[in-house]
């Protein structure tokens, strides 16, 4: 029985979750939690069709090219930044408002690793934090910029340590059973 999406999925997971659920009956979706369509932030404040922090670098592409084809997007991302960062407080600091640590995990402050996106070749990190945050220069940004990405990948790596060790705890706990029977 076919049945209504009531979110959009913006990600590859979400797209594969939302497949699958195709399959299921409409009760199955009653109790079913799912992520609320993606719109504003509590406050009224964002983006319409975002929702932050964004969670893959499919996000931040869809939010690029939304700030490229439409002002009044680009307007309402810059509105957005503003209202994100403290007068004193260094982009870096604000950064994990704006972006989780997955959707910047493929790009590069600079275009030395190929496998990764050039964070300077995106409007949304540069020209928008720029005109959001006046008075911060280029060379300031970018320092900024580094230090984030630098805090993401950490966060990254500590994240996939701790996956990587449940797996292995749970992988001796299954040899333990096997080898008590």
């Amino acid at each position: 029985m076919p049945f209504l999406l009531l979110f959009y999925p913006t990600s590859e997971s979400e797209k594969a979750i939302a497949k699958a659920l195709k399959s299921e009956s409409p009760s199955f979706l009653l109790h079913t939690p799912h992520k609320p369509p993606a719109t504003h932030t509590p406050t009224g404040e964002g983006i319409v069709g975002f929702c932050f922090p964004l969670s893959c670098q499919e996000d931040i592409d869809r939010l690029e090219s939304s700030i490229r084809a439409d002002p009044a997007v680009r307007a309402q991302y810059i509105r957005y930044l503003a209202s994100k960062k403290l007068p004193n407080e260094p982009v870096s600091a604000c950064f994990r408002l704006l972006f989780s640590h997955w959707s910047l995990y493929n790009f590069s402050l600079h275009t030395t690793d190929h496998a990764k996106a050039c964070m300077k070749d995106y409007k949304i990190f540069t020209e928008c934090m720029m005109e959001a945050w006046h008075g911060l220069r280029e060379v300031e940004l970018l320092k900024e910029l580094a230090i984030a990405l630098a805090a993401a990948y950490e966060n990254s790596n500590q994240s996939l340590n701790y996956k990587r060790r449940k797996r292995s705890e749970l992988i001796q706990t299954m040899l333990r059973q096997k080898q008590a029977r």
